[in-house]
């Protein structure tokens, strides 16, 4: 391994400042790649080279013993069990060698951490383009980056980031810090932001594992926001199908429990829709017919109102009794509200019938328009 002039640059200066003296950088070849003395850049240093070649600290007493060495001392710096160059103090040996052994040390440790940090990054984007290929189907991209076996059953889930307070730098790196260590802990599961949207991919997970990993990426993410945190999942699919269509059923998912609202659930599958998945692949010519036939002469400060009580009478099975504990009124009152929901609609929520066409106009009156964007 070779450090970056640009790294080497910022630890010579950072440790200057801790000691006050002049400190330079050497590469493997001798050659001084960073120093607090700028006019030394580039310079070939023997001592540096001396010191790599015997792989221990060199103590010079003076300007003249080597060529382009001053007084000082060198210590070779160690990477993975070798030496990947030398850290140098100017200075007499006196004065400076008592910083020798904390300036070698912390040295290491923060080459080890640039070193942590660009293998992290380089994970990141590994993960971003596997699941980039996926979802546009790029076969040769991905087989150069993970190799599926065709029968692995895979799923995808996404939560969408549009809101403005997610999409800036210092909120999404704090995500990907909290996924890294999530996906540390779990094989086979890669998590990514593309394009306003945090996409998930599972190989060979049961569905209630699917929801285990979830829930602790919500647990990860609530403290971030207040907004109501939704995934959506789509249904198993291969690696030889078409992934754009199962991402999109993730996005169906995820709308759809944003405004069903008998759906309190933090994830959402497509496979478990019900109504949702008639209501989602309805065209939106005819949704916003069906409604408007329905609820158009209900007034609108009542629409709220009786969107709540459609949806709580089939959650409490018709018992106005509840209904009444739920809105704090007498029940012939609630009887009084169904009534002029009738007088409205022409449809009476007590019948079965009737309740049907109330619940679906409803849920479309509450679904908004969908637009899935490609990631």
């Amino acid at each position: 391994m070779e450090l970056h002039a640009q790294i080497a640059n910022k630890i010579v200066h950072a440790m200057k400042k801790i000691i006050n003296q002049d400190l330079n950088f050497m590469n493997s070849t001798g050659h001084i790649i960073a120093s607090t003395d700028s006019k030394r850049i580039g310079h070939f240093h023997e001592a540096a080279l001396r010191c790599i070649q015997e792989q221990k600290t060199l103590i010079i007493d003076n300007d003249q013993l080597y060529q382009g060495s001053k007084a000082g001392i060198n210590m070779p710096v160690f990477f993975n069990h070798q030496v990947i160059g030398v850290i140098g103090i100017t200075g007499q040996p006196q004065q400076v060698e008592i910083y020798g052994h904390v300036i070698k040390q912390m040295t290491e440790i923060l080459i080890l951490e640039e070193w942590q940090h660009h293998h992290l990054l380089h994970q990141r984007s590994l993960n971003r383009s596997m699941i980039d290929s996926i979802l546009f189907h790029d076969n040769h991209s991905m087989d150069s980056i993970f190799t599926f076996p065709k029968t692995a059953c895979l799923h995808i889930a996404s939560l969408n980031l549009d809101h403005s307070h997610w999409n800036t730098m210092d909120i999404n790196e704090r995500i990907l810090n909290e996924i890294d260590q999530l996906q540390k802990r779990n094989e086979s599961f890669w998590a990514s932001i593309l394009d306003r949207h945090l996409i998930c991919l599972f190989k060979d997970y049961k569905v209630e594992e699917i929801n285990s990993r979830l829930n602790q990426l919500l647990d990860l993410l609530k403290p971030f926001t207040s907004d109501k945190l939704i995934f959506g999942v789509s249904e198993e699919f291969t690696i030889e199908q078409t992934a754009l269509n199962y991402f999109k059923q993730s996005q169906y998912a995820f709308e759809w429990g944003q405004f069903d609202s008998l759906q309190n659930q933090p994830i959402i599958h497509y496979s478990q829709m019900n109504l949702g998945l008639l209501i989602v692949n309805l065209n939106e010519a005819t949704k916003l017919q069906f409604k408007t036939n329905i609820l158009h002469q209900i007034p609108p400060e009542d629409l709220v109102f009786y969107q709540q009580l459609v949806s709580l009478y089939g959650q409490y099975n018709g018992s106005l009794i509840q209904l009444a504990n739920h809105f704090s009124m007498h029940k012939n009152t609630v009887q009084y509200r169904i009534n002029r929901l009738y007088q409205y609609t022409g449809y009476n929520l007590r019948h079965y019938d009737d309740y049907c066409v109330l619940k679906l106009a409803f849920m479309m009156e509450n679904h908004p328009i969908i637009h899935t964007k490609r990631p």
